[in-house]
């Protein structure tokens, strides 16, 4: 049976999990600053929501102060029912689960994109970058080539902060107008799709 009080916020499956089961994951992200903490507050909900012995604890110290022992997103797990044909329950350790795994969550965070979950830091659990770079093809259709002679003085390749001088060949990006040194921004596409300045995602038009 499902939990009596879920609440099916954005009809998705693992949204609505989120919202009722790990609701800071989706409204308090302000409050974790790199992936352990998210994993920690992940076991926390696991063991505090799915394990009954300590769900029952936590209730009944919750209702001795008078308080709800949880914010309102908080769904606890449903009573059991009896029936003749139901099989020996298992130990009251044993977490009920609603198809949540911490391993599956993880494995969904990690799959994310790696800026969303480094918070900053740099590889905070060692896994190696996914590198994303535009094709000749991308380069030629949103860049054009121009030369240092007929920009500004002083105008500075944001890159590397030196001036684009007159005998320098430059890279302009056509949707933003930055300008770079073309050996710089070349080699920058090596490693993103991203505008340095803007971040604007040159495969798009």
């Amino acid at each position: 049976m499902g939990d009596a009080q879920y609440q099916s916020v954005y009809n998705v499956g693992l949204l609505d999990d989120l919202h009722n089961y790990f609701p800071a994951l989706l409204y308090q992200m302000e409050r974790f600053h790199n992936l352990p903490q998210v994993f920690h507050y992940i076991r926390q909900q696991m063991n505090t929501r799915f394990n009954l012995y300590n769900y029952g604890a936590s209730l009944a110290g919750g209702q001795s102060h008078g308080q709800r022992p949880y914010g309102r997103h908080v769904v606890p797990p449903s009573p059991m029912q009896y029936s003749p044909h139901m099989r020996a329950a298992a130990p009251a350790a044993a977490p009920p689960r609603r198809n949540i795994d911490l391993f599956t969550l993880a494995s969904i965070f990690t799959e994310l994109p790696t800026d969303i979950w480094t918070f900053g830091a740099a590889n905070p659990i060692g896994l190696e970058p996914v590198v994303v770079r535009p094709s000749a093809q991308v380069i030629a259709q949103a860049t054009e080539i121009v030369s240092g002679s007929t920009m500004p003085e002083g105008t500075l390749c944001s890159i590397c902060q030196d001036s684009i001088l007159a005998t320098d060949s430059a890279r302009k990006l056509r949707a933003c107008n930055h300008l770079y040194h073309q050996v710089c921004i070349d080699q920058w596409f090596e490693r993103s799709v991203l505008c340095p300045t803007c971040r604007h995602d040159v495969r798009e038009a």
